[in-house]
C-alpha cells in the first residue's frame, strides 16, 4: 500500500507538471495603428508602422497574424499592388514617408523596402467582377487576413529580439481600408529544472513501478 501511495504521488506530480508545460505563461498580444487605416495607404508614400513589445526571458512567439478590413483598391490596372515587410528597427508609431520611386505620372511599381527586413506578403485587389444586372464592373472591399508561415514566425523572433519591431508597407496603389490590426501569440519555454523535475519523475514511476511488479 505504501509503495502505491508513492507511485501515485508521483503521477499527480507528473500530471501537475505536465500542466505546467503546456499553460506556462501563454500570453496574447494585439496591436492596432493610429490611424488605424495608415492614413489610407496614399500610393505617393510608403509607411512604416513601429510597435515596441518586450517580451519575458523564455517568452517566444509561436503564432502571428495580420488583418486588413474592407481594403480595397481604388482602380484596378495592371501593377497594382501592396508590398508589406517585417521590420525589427522603425520609428514607434506610423510614419508616412514620400515615394520617391513612384513619381507623379509614373507606373513604377518599385517596392522601397526591397532588401529591408523581411519580406512578408504582397496583396493585389482581383476580386472585381461585371455585374450583367447593373451593367457596370463591381469592385467590393474585402478583409484580408495574413497568417505568418514559420519562416516568419523564425524571422520574428529575430526581430522582436530587444522589443521593437515593425511594418513596412509600400502601395503602389491608393488602398482605401477600415484598420489593420496584428495579433500574435507567445509561450514560455520551461526552465531546466522543470525538465529535470518531470525527468526525475518518470525515472522515479518507473522505478517503483519495477519494484512494484517483484
Amino acid at each position: 500500500m505504501r509503495i502505491q501511495r508513492l507511485l501515485i504521488i508521483l503521477l499527480a506530480a507528473l500530471v501537475f507538471t505536465g500542466l505546467l508545460l503546456s499553460n506556462s505563461g501563454a500570453a496574447k498580444y494585439t496591436f492596432v495603428p493610429n490611424p488605424k487605416d495608415i492614413y489610407g495607404l496614399d500610393h505617393w508614400h510608403y509607411y512604416k508602422w513601429g510597435i515596441n513589445q518586450p517580451l519575458s526571458p523564455g517568452e517566444v512567439v509561436v503564432s502571428a497574424k495580420m488583418t486588413i478590413d474592407d481594403i480595397n483598391d481604388w482602380t484596378i490596372e495592371n501593377g497594382d499592388i501592396l508590398y508589406v515587410h517585417l521590420l525589427n528597427t522603425p520609428p514607434l508609431g506610423v510614419t508616412s514617408y514620400d515615394d520617391l520611386d513612384y513619381p507623379q505620372g509614373s507606373s513604377s511599381t518599385q517596392n522601397a523596402f526591397q532588401g529591408k527586413g523581411w519580406w512578408l506578403f504582397n496583396y493585389s485587389d482581383t476580386n472585381e467582377y461585371y455585374s450583367n444586372s447593373q451593367q457596370k464592373w463591381i469592385n467590393p472591399s474585402e478583409d484580408v487576413v495574413y497568417n505568418f508561415t514559420a519562416q516568419n514566425i523564425i524571422d520574428f523572433n529575430t526581430a522582436i529580439q530587444d522589443g521593437r519591431f515593425g511594418f513596412g508597407l509600400d502601395p503602389d496603389c491608393h488602398y482605401y481600408n477600415s484598420g489593420f490590426t496584428f495579433e500574435f501569440d507567445t509561450v514560455m519555454t520551461p526552465e531546466p529544472s522543470t525538465f529535470l523535475l518531470l525527468g526525475s519523475g518518470m525515472i522515479g514511476a518507473g522505478l517503483l513501478r519495477r519494484r512494484f511488479r517483484k
